[in-house]
């Protein structure tokens, strides 16, 4: 059906002088976003008064890049670090690029991040932890 409907709009498209047709993401572009480890946490972050802890003072300065099936953040050292992202943000990794909450960031691209590294609990702060081919240290704001 899919395909039935690309193959009507690109007639369509002909039919009123235009040759060029919408991109449709891939299959495999699709098929990727969901095989992908992303680190969620489980609550807010509170500090020892029970509000929202404030962001840590770190600056990270490095990439985004899938590795091993797991959206990670590389710094260029020894491994990577899991980025901890919201547990209900919308975030969609595809070959080249993913998107927290319809904010598209390039995979590759040199970037600056704010937060600091987790202690040896974090994948307890988890919504799941990660699989082992992405026991990476946890960084987050």
């Amino acid at each position: 059906m899919r395909h039935f409907a690309a193959g009507l709009l690109a007639v369509f498209a002909a039919a009123c002088g235009s040759t060029e047709v919408a991109p449709d993401p891939s299959e495999d572009e699709t098929a990727q976003a969901r095989d992908i480890y992303v680190a969620r946490t489980a609550q807010p972050l509170l500090g020892p008064d029970g509000k929202p802890a404030p962001a840590r003072l770190a600056l990270f300065h490095g990439a985004y890049r899938v590795v091993n099936g797991c959206l990670v953040f590389d710094m260029g050292g020894e491994q990577p670090a899991l980025v901890r992202f919201g547990r209900d943000s919308t975030i969609v990794v595809f070959a080249d690029r993913f998107s927290v909450d319809g904010q598209v960031t390039a995979l590759d691209a040199q970037t600056t991040l704010g937060g600091g590294f987790d202690d040896e609990n974090a994948y307890d702060l988890l919504v799941e932890p990660p699989p082992p081919a992405c026991a990476f240290p946890v960084i987050g704001p």
